[in-house]
């Protein structure tokens, strides 16, 4: 599904994933380069008879959660190639009802999320064109058969809204930091602290989040991400900030609307996240 989007974009792709033919061995070798450097391994159920395959015979795998920082790294340095895809399918899923959604709504709604991770990401100039966007990413899930679109707007099936939360996951733990701020400034008083304090505070709010299973990705407790969050919410008024880096002082401003926006974060989160 990423492989057939990225063939289509201007962005240079090593000659030995520009068909299909080679896919499996390349998986293979990624596969066998994360097992040797311990970030995955294949599942072994030590049972007779048990077979260490899915019901489709294909190997079982799982991710060393210490180690699952190494694999963002790699996510992260590709992410902006995929991000029309990650943002709208976000955008679809959240303004969708019964599987359906407008095309007005769902650009809309794609614009709410860019601009919220304005601090996060160094946007290409196209992404501020939401019909753009829109166009691109739309095209390619209809081409792909995740969804059916028209002019007036998409609909899809089950399958289709799942593969549709793989696509939106690929940015589940940034809406996660920003969950973990936004809690953390619900929880806390109007009297202000030192900026260093907040971020130690949201840092134990995140640790908190992460053990009871509020938020699922070990790799949302980056305090890059959480400063990010902090600058944002600055910008949009819900925080004040005054003097500059750990000097600086934080200051809740409005509770109402941080409640708010907390909310609308987790519902996000609750249309994205795996079961």
């Amino acid at each position: 599904m990423l492989l057939s989007f990225l063939r289509k974009t201007d962005y240079k792709l090593s000659e030995v994933i520009k068909s299909d033919e080679n896919i499996d061995s390349v998986i293979d070798m990624v596969f066998n380069s994360f097992m040797g450097d311990g970030i995955i391994s294949r599942v072994s159920l030590g049972q007779d008879g048990v077979s260490d395959t899915d019901n489709d015979g294909d190997d079982l795998y799982v991710i060393d959660h210490e180690q699952r920082g190494r694999i963002t790294l790699y996510k992260n340095s590709i992410i902006h190639m995929t991000l029309p895809l990650n943002m709208m399918a976000l955008a679809v899923v959240i303004s969708s009802s019964g599987n359906k959604a407008a095309r007005e709504s769902i650009i809309s709604e794609y614009e709410k999320i860019r601009d919220s991770f304005i601090k996060d990401f160094v946007y290409a100039d196209f992404m501020y064109d939401g019909s753009n966007v829109y166009d691109l990413a739309i095209n390619h899930f209809d081409e792909e058969k995740i969804i059916s679109a028209d002019s007036k707007g998409i609909s899809y099936s089950d399958d289709g809204a799942e593969k549709l939360k793989f696509f939106a996951g690929m940015i589940q733990d940034y809406i996660e930091s920003y969950l973990v701020v936004l809690t953390a400034m619900s929880d806390s008083d109007n009297s202000g602290m030192s900026r260093k304090e907040f971020v130690s505070e949201v840092r134990k709010t995140g640790t908190r989040m992460y053990h009871l299973n509020l938020i699922q990705c070990s790799e949302s407790l980056s305090i890059i991400n959480y400063n990010n969050a902090i600058d944002r919410f600055i910008e949009a008024g819900l925080l004040a900030g005054d003097g500059e880096g750990k000097k600086s002082h934080i200051i809740i401003k409005d509770k109402k609307r941080i409640t708010a926006l907390k909310a609308t974060v987790t519902e996000y989160l609750d249309k994205v996240r795996s079961s």
